[in-house]
């Protein structure tokens, strides 16, 4: 956890994995799916580890690329607290307040956590600036600035 000014604690802790696995409090987007993030290409980007494949996946420049390595991001607010974020509308590109950053790109350009469906099926990765595409992006429910 991250320790804020007036002893605020951020609940959200991103935890290195590998190969598919997720720990315990990984926050999932559908049934063995969980946000995740890896390096790519330069960027540090959001994508989802998919148990059922024993791999992480990120999207990157219209590919799906494939990887073993990641971090998976977790819900590590203290025991008795609810839960310590929350899924809110985001479209065209657009994200709310308090929008949890998940990486940065090779040009600094942060890339927020979000999570959507494709062809029916439950996927995370980062927003992305098309019409028509209906997203949902993570925030922090502290209210401060997530970073």
């Amino acid at each position: 956890m991250a320790k804020f000014g007036g002893g605020i604690q951020m609940g959200l802790s991103w935890i290195p994995d590998s190969n598919g696995h997720a720990p315990g409090n990984a926050i999932s987007v559908g049934e063995g799916i969980y946000i995740a993030r890896m390096h790519e290409s330069g960027d540090l980007t959001p994508g989802k580890v998919v148990s059922q494949y024993n791999k992480a996946f990120c999207s990157y420049d219209g590919r799906e690329l494939e990887h073993q390595n990641y971090e998976v991001l977790c819900d590590t607010c203290a025991p008795g607290t609810s839960q310590c974020f929350r899924w809110l509308p985001a479209s065209n590109g657009n994200v709310p307040d308090n929008a949890v950053v998940g990486g940065l790109s090779k040009y600094g350009d942060a890339l927020y956590v979000a999570r959507s469906e494709i062809s029916g099926e439950p996927v995370a990765g980062k927003p992305v600036n098309m019409r028509n595409t209906a997203n949902e992006a993570c925030t922090d429910r502290s209210g401060l600035p997530v970073t």
